[in-house]
Order: structure tokens, then sequence, then C-alpha cells
């Protein structure tokens, strides 16, 4: 199922949050001591089902405040996790294909068909259960499983499978998993186990098959003194014997941005060693970023310096560049990215003592749309067509961003548009002429999933000109004087010293002046000129109109 159809459904079990408020009230909602909504409430019981999607425990504070200013605060404990479904939601997907192999080493090299299916049932708001089948030629296979709220804001999880091959005879799968996430403490805890004919489809015959996966990790999550973390992995192999990984890790913020990390990693089993290593980040200005590393293993040190800037929204390039020591050899690469509107071109080169390779490269995208072709970028989402007539290389974009510009005949096609979403498209009002008469520069697309649709924003044509009018007595025109240009919905007033600033001027125009229920008509010729070229014409004399 796709719930990206209904924008803003959530799946997951929300706590619900109550109170009462003895006179009408601003309810602040804070998470984790963040704030996250604020509401008005009438007085009475009242519920907060609606707040933003949350993951993991942690605390709800409820600041009540009525028109007095007195408050009231209610805290209350939450749990959610992603993997649970509120009571009643089913999920379900299915799949078939061919099975790829030789990943990265052969191309187009495709094995046998599959076909997979898997569904999900929310039980209750604490407990989801699925079910999950796989078919091929020569396997089948189908599992059961579970994920379960458990006291003290964990989540438990159990599954059991079973496969059947033509090579590798029946066999079996087991696993259970608990975790835990806080706002200070992060905790998992998974065992697996296997028979030795367990097969899933597309596994790698190649790699030694395991009788038994354990995995525990903690972390420990601080404000002013960054974050530790601890882990042990243990895997039995049929036939290698088993291989133990012991790991820690330490980061912390250096000064507002920069961040440095301490790891060290220690493997014991059938290849054993020890590695330590330190990563340092920087973050400059302009989406630049210098970064270091350097690991320490088996008497040999491996290390590199960096720096990049990435590419943003809006057309522009980027580069990387790295220089370092690996496996006994210096190396170094680099890279250069130029984003337009139309496409993403990449040239990637790296050097060693033993090898040497230069990659290029280009994406993009070609639209038909309209009974026009469009190129763009990679299209992955949603897109518009926009249409400004008349309005040639003007930004196009959201908010500040400009992703794209008009075409000779106004026309830009606007990727990254979320599906069944509104989003809001706006013009660059800046690059827009001062005689352009638009009646918004921004409007609202709706697109259905990897679809287009159009907006077309509604122009007034003709130019624009500064006439300067004066009565019969040689005076200027008063000022407040309105202007009807014949033939146009739109009314001008005149401005100090008889000048009014007059737009959708045709190459002969005829103007209205009213003033106290008095009236004048005039005659306008427009000189040549290109459509953003302001003319001053004038004096004009209004006949008939006193002060």
């Amino acid at each position: 199922r796709n719930f990206a159809l209904s924008p803003g459904f959530v799946t997951q079990p929300i706590p619900t949050l109550t109170g009462q408020a003895s006179a009408p009230s601003t309810v602040e909602l804070f998470i984790n001591d963040a704030l996250r909504q604020t509401s008005q409430v009438p007085s009475g019981p009242f519920t907060i089902d609606n707040y933003p999607l949350l993951t993991g425990s942690g605390q709800a504070r409820l600041v009540v405040r009525d028109l007095l200013g007195r408050e009231t605060v209610l805290v209350q404990n939450f749990f959610t996790s992603t993997y649970l479904l509120k009571a009643g939601l089913s999920d379900f997907s299915a799949q078939a294909g061919w099975v790829r192999e030789n990943l990265g080493i052969d191309s187009g090299n495709y094995g046998e068909g599959f076909g997979s299916a898997l569904f999900r049932y929310g039980v209750t708001n604490n407990l989801t259960v699925e079910t999950q089948t796989e078919a091929s030629r020569d396997l089948r296979g189908a599992g059961f499983g579970l994920s379960s709220g458990l006291p003290f804001q964990f989540l438990g999880q159990a599954a059991v499978a079973t496969s059947s091959s033509k090579a590798d005879g029946a066999g079996r799968l087991w696993m259970l998993g608990a975790e835990h996430l806080s706002l200070q403490h992060g905790f998992t805890l998974r065992v697996e186990g296997a028979t030795r004919g367990y097969r899933r489809i597309g596994q790698n015959e190649a790699l030694p098959t395991y009788s038994q996966q354990r995995l525990a990790s903690y972390t420990y999550f601080t404000e002013g003194f960054g974050n530790f973390g601890v882990a042990y992995a243990r895997v039995n192999t049929f036939d290698l014997g088993p291989v133990n990984t012991y790991s820690a890790n330490y980061s912390m913020r250096i000064g507002q941005r920069s961040s440095i990390t301490f790891t060290a990693t220690r493997v014991t089993g059938v290849n054993s060693g020890t590695a330590v290593g330190i990563n340092l980040l920087i973050p400059l200005e302009d989406r630049t970023s210098v970064s270091g590393s350097a690991t320490h293993r088996d008497g040999r040190t491996d290390s590199y310096l960096a720096a990049s800037k990435t590419l943003g929204a809006e057309a522009g390039a980027g580069w990387r560049v790295l220089s370092g020591r690996r496996s006994g050899q210096d190396y170094g690469e680099g890279g250069y990215y130029y984003q337009g509107s139309h496409g993403l071109v990449t040239a990637d080169l790296s050097a060693s003592s033993e090898q040497q390779a230069v990659r290029l490269g280009a994406q993009g995208g070609l639209v038909a749309l309209d009974g026009e072709f469009f190129a763009s970028r990679k299209l992955q989402d949603s897109f518009a067509l926009v249409e400004v007539p008349g309005y040639p290389d003007v930004g196009v974009g959201f908010q500040s961003t400009v992703l794209t510009r008009t075409d000779a005949n106004g026309k830009a096609l606007v990727p990254r548009l979320m599906p069944y979403r509104r989003n809001a498209v706006r013009l660059d009002p800046s690059e827009l002429p001062i005689s352009a008469e638009l009646d918004t520069i921004e409007m609202v697309a709706v697109p259905p999933a990897r679809s287009g649709v159009k907006l077309s924003f509604p122009v007034r044509s003709g130019r624009g000109a500064l006439i300067k009018i004066e009565l019969e007595d040689r005076e200027p025109a008063p000022a407040g004087a309105e202007i009807e240009l014949m033939g146009d919905t739109k009314e001008f007033f005149v401005a100090r010293r008889g000048e009014a600033f007059i737009t959708g001027l045709q190459a002969k125009n005829t103007l209205r002046l009213k003033w106290n229920d008095q009236s004048c008509t005039l005659q306008v010729e427009l000189p040549e000129g290109a459509k953003g070229d302001i003319a001053r014409l004038g004096p004009y004399v209004c006949v008939g109109v006193r002060r």
C-alpha cells in the first residue's frame, strides 16, 4: 500500500495527550523540552492527537495558559515506533522480477525469476504481526514475525522462517530482538539463528553461511559532553568458526559546528586485529567543508585530508579534493560537478602509484508535456510545467530558491515537487521587469506521483508608460483622479505632478480620466520599443474637466 497517496496520514500509533482547561486557553506542547506545537482550546476537556510524527520514547509536556496568564503543566511519557501499525490498519506489498547477479562486475546479468509478498496488520496499538512469502523455480520460503511494545518503553521483535531449495534442502531461521531509544539512551539487543540449509532468494552463495548472530549496542547522548557508544557482535559460521567484534566510539562538538570522533575496534576469530581512528569534520560557509581522518591497524596508518563543496538546490558548481595514504601507497582524488536547469555533469579523477582512473558522467531528464519536449534535471519526484507568456529567463522555484528558468517562450519545467501535497511554486520577483503585469507570483501545484501538472501564471499583455496629464488651465491633473484604460478592467490613478503609470498599453489606446463627476478621453499612441521599455508620454490636455 502506498500511504503517500494520503499526505499527512500516520501509520504508526501516536499517543493521545489529554487535559482540561478551566477557560479558553493556549496549549504549548513540548516534546523532550523542545516546543513542537501551539494550539488554542476552549474551556473543558481537550485532546491533542495531531502533533508532529515521533519515534522512540520520551516525555511530552503540556503547558496550558489561560487568558489571565495562569499556567497548568501536564507531563506524560510516551512510546511509539515505525515498526508498529495502528490497531486495525493493514499494509501489504508484492514484487516480481529476476535476481540480479554479479552486480558491478557484469552488466545485464540476471538469473532466475522470483516473486515475493509481505502483509502486516496492527492487532492493537501495541502489537503488529506480519507474514512474508517468496518463491522461485528452485527455492520456496515463508516467515512470520511480530513487533510489540514492552514495559519500560522497549520495542520487542520476534520472527521465524523456513525455506526449501532443491540444492540445500529444508532450512529454518529464528530471531529475537529488543531496542530502546530515548533522549539520552539507545539500546539494541538482537539474536538470530539458522540451520545450514536455510536460504533466501538472492543470497550470495560465495559467502559463508552462519549458524548464529548476536548483537548488543548501547549509546549515551549528552548535551554538553558529546556521545559515547559501545557495541559487541558475534557471528558463528558453519565452516570458519566464530568471529567477535568489539567496538567503541566517542564524538563531541568543537565550537559551533565542527565535530571530532574517536573510534576503536577489536576483532578476534579467523582474522584478528585492532584498529583505532580519529575523524575531524569542519563545516565552512557556502556548503564547503574540510575533513580529515587517520586510522592505525596492524602496524600501518591510513589517513587522508579532504575538502569539498556540495551542490545546492539552485544551479551551480560543486567540487571535492582528497589526498592521503592507504595500504602503504599515496593516493589522491578530485572531482568537479555542475548542476544546471537541464541536468548534471560530473568528472572524477583518482590516482595512486598502481592505478589511475577517470570517470565522466551526465544525468538529466526529458519530459513530453503539453505537446512539447522539455529537458530537465533527473526526475525522481513530481514536476510542474510553469508558463509565464512573454517573460523569458525568469527564475522559478520554491520560496527564495531558484530551480530553473523560463525559456524564450516563457516556459519552464520545475522538478522536485512532492506528490499529492501543496507545493507553492514561485517566480523570482527581482527578475521581472517593472512593467510586468501578473496577478500573482506564486501558485500552488498538487501533482500526482512521478507525474506533472501545468501552471499558467495570468499575465496582462501590453507595455507600461508614464503619462503626464494636464487640465485646460495647463496645470497638472489632480492627484487621486481615476484613469480607465478602455477595454481593460484594471484601474489607475494620477500621482503627483499629474503623472500616472499605466500598464497594459497597446500601440493605440483610449484613456478616460474621471474627477468630481467629470470625465474626458485621451488618445494615446505608444512609440515603438521592447516590451520591457517604459515610455514617458505627454503632457496630454484633458478637455472638459475642471478642478
